[in-house]
């Protein structure tokens, strides 16, 4: 025993030889020792040299089971080297005697140790599908999140047991094992498309934002008739799947929107584009100009919720539609864009007496984009035979908040309309110009008695604006 022990030193001791025949003659008698080198192989995984390491451990693969109780006890007495190189070696051996230590690993204070683990339980495959599910609930985060990791490693044969787990689970265990199904990807997609009919809530929720996250066009007819789910959340992570799912939808989606007549899936493939944002824009533009009336709304809308200065153009067009609510939510969505190239067509239809009824959501565009040479076309709308016209001149006069309207605003402060006299004084308090006061207060001695609330409220607001002007002007100086 004891000329056998020191043969094995000898043997250890000589693979650091240059010479790479001695290392493999070393390397094949070592292995051929078997249980009685393992002791003394393992005392050599301390070392820092990272060739001797590799081939210690192949030396203890090679010798395999007899070698694994000795190492399971290196997993939590041995230096980092030794923990590193025993989790490696565990794996390759693929015993399942290894797989609870290994578990306990993942806690390893050393993130080498913990990923090395994590690997070696991959290694050993589906027997560790079980223990993993069991783990993922671990106190340690650094135990959960190994699980889930190895887990996703083990792919496939994994997919039925995280399914199974979702079950009971809190919402944290859950979106662990959501997050794993996602990493393995395809396998994952039947059973999840499954858990779209299930009862439970919680369940549809998960399935269609992981859905989404992985990407399978297989996903789309199931996440699109899931836009009818009964439970608000599941329609609305129906729709985020969808627009995740990009391109490979778009198409489809548009086809369905043009020939379905249910309301709620239309509503849902509008939803889908306004998230999509710009990656839709291009289709839609091209859409626009053959789709029906009630597509060419949904599709103006949609512009108007993506902000995507892209749809500009096919916004400029929409102005002259046939159809009048088309022409009023492509001011509405040129207002929402904001950008300045939409200023001088809308200034053309304010400019049109024809058109003032249809329009008056191009004025509001034009306060948006606060074009101050609109004010003086702008005036002209708070003598409109329309209330609706007046009022939201008045409003997107405040929104300008241009001091040349105070004169017209105030002229027109007795409109036959409360809610148009309403909007009046609210934009003059908007404007915050002085010269609005004197009206003010002679319409409340007058007869504001139905709007002294509102007449004491805008007096204050311009009062303020006054102090903050002469403030900014004169700085500490100034006393109120």
């Amino acid at each position: 025993m004891k000329d056998t022990l020191s043969r094995i030193e000898t043997l250890i001791e000589s693979l650091a030889s240059e010479d790479h025949s001695v290392c493999d003659n070393s390397c094949s008698e070592l292995a051929a020792i078997g249980n009685d080198a393992v002791g003394p192989l393992i005392q050599a995984l301390a070392t820092d040299n990272d060739r001797i390491r590799e081939m210690l451990s192949w030396i203890l693969v090679e010798i395999g089971q007899p070698a694994v109780p000795s190492l399971i006890s290196i997993l939590g007495e041995g230096n980092v080297s030794q923990r590193i190189s025993a989790t490696e070696i565990l794996g390759l051996i693929g015993n399942i005697s290894a797989i609870g230590p290994l578990i306990i690993s993942l806690k390893d204070e050393n993130s080498d140790v913990r990923d090395g683990a994590a690997w070696a339980l991959v290694r050993i495959g589906e027997p560790s599908i079980g223990p993993l599910i069991q783990s993922v609930n671990d106190k340690s985060s650094f135990v959960r999140h190994g699980a889930a990791w190895a887990l996703a490693g083990i792919g496939d044969p994994a997919v039925e047991a995280l399914i199974n787990a979702l079950s009971g689970a809190t919402h944290a265990i859950q979106q662990i094992l959501i997050d794993t199904l996602v990493e393995i990807k395809e396998t994952s997609v039947q059973p999840l498309l499954d858990l779209l009919d299930n009862d439970d809530t919680e369940m549809r929720m998960l399935a269609a934002d992981a859905l989404g996250r992985i990407g399978s066009p297989l996903a789309i007819d199931h996440l699109i008739s899931s836009l009818k789910d009964r439970d608000r959340i599941v329609r609305r992570k129906s729709v985020e799947a969808l627009a995740k799912i990009g391109h490979p939808a778009f198409e489809q989606l548009f086809t369905i929107l043009s020939d379905n007549d249910d309301e709620e899936i239309r509503d849902g493939i509008t939803l889908v584009f306004g998230i999509a944002g710009r990656q839709v824009i291009s289709m839609l533009v091209e859409k626009i100009s053959t789709a029906d009336a009630d597509l060419r709304r949904r599709i103006v809308r949609t512009f108007g919720i993506i902000k995507a200065p892209a749809s500009v153009p096919a916004l400029l067009n929409a102005l002259h539609d046939t159809d009048n609510s088309v022409r009023d939510l492509a001011a509405w969505a040129l207002g929402e864009i904001e950008d300045r190239n939409a200023i001088e067509p809308l200034l053309a239809l304010l400019g049109d007496p024809t058109m003032e009824a249809r329009y008056s959501l191009a004025a509001w565009a034009l306060g948006k984009l606060k074009a101050h040479d609109a004010t003086g076309v702008i005036t002209k709308f708070l003598k409109s035979p329309h209330p609706h016209v007046r009022w939201r001149a008045a409003l997107t006069l405040g929104i300008l908040r241009d001091r040349r309207a105070v004169g017209p605003l105030t002229a027109a402060i007795h409109d036959a309309d409360p809610d148009v006299r309403k909007r009046i004084i609210s934009s003059l308090g908007d404007i915050g110009d002085p010269a609005a006061v004197e009206p003010l207060t002679r319409l409340l001695t007058e007869d504001g008695a139905d709007y002294w609330l509102l007449i004491k409220d805008t007096l204050t607001k311009i009062k303020s604006r006054r102090a903050d002007s002469a403030k900014a002007n004169y700085g500490d100086h100034y006393d109120t």
